[in-house]
């Protein structure tokens, strides 16, 4: 049996340091990658509102969702991951059916794959609520106009 030199010691203990330094590096480089829990709600809101936009609202075949969702998966970098395990059969399943629905809302089945939990809110609303917002804006945009129209009348003569 040969002996340790008598720098062996030194050596090894600064080489363990290097190692550990890299490993501990790496490890808080995925940390500052991982997203939070309201961030993986948006993120997933946002994919499955995206897949839904691209069909126009009719969803025609599980492959083609499947497709679609790779593809828009492949877009989010840090959500990548997480994303692409919705094309399995169960979670491929789940959406499908969600997006087969009347009125499609993202969160629902964020919520049932445990993307979201049911304190986060909905990120996007649909398209029939922007539209009734909207038209309650102008309607009461016209009314004060018509009214400011009156007075100005009034004022000139």
């Amino acid at each position: 049996m040969k002996s340790i030199p008598g720098n062996f010691f030194p050596i090894f203990c600064t080489f363990l340091l290097a190692v550990s330094t890299v490993v501990s590096q790496s490890s808080s480089s995925q940390e500052a990658d991982s997203l939070t829990p309201s961030e993986r709600c948006e993120a997933c809101q946002i994919v499955l509102k995206t897949v839904y936009g691209h069909f126009f609202k009719q969803v025609s075949s599980r492959r083609k969702l499947a497709h679609q969702l790779r593809h828009e998966c492949n877009r989010h970098y840090q959500y990548r991951r997480r994303c692409l395990l919705f094309t399995r059969t169960n979670t491929l399943e789940i959406i499908f059916h969600e997006m087969g629905a009347t009125e499609f809302k993202p969160i629902n089945p964020c919520t049932v794959l445990k993307e979201c939990k049911s304190l986060h809110s909905p990120i996007i609303e649909t398209s029939e609520e922007r539209t009734n917002g909207m038209d309650e804006t102008t309607t009461s945009f016209n009314d004060n106009t018509s009214t400011s129209t009156d007075e100005t009348i009034t004022v000139v003569e």
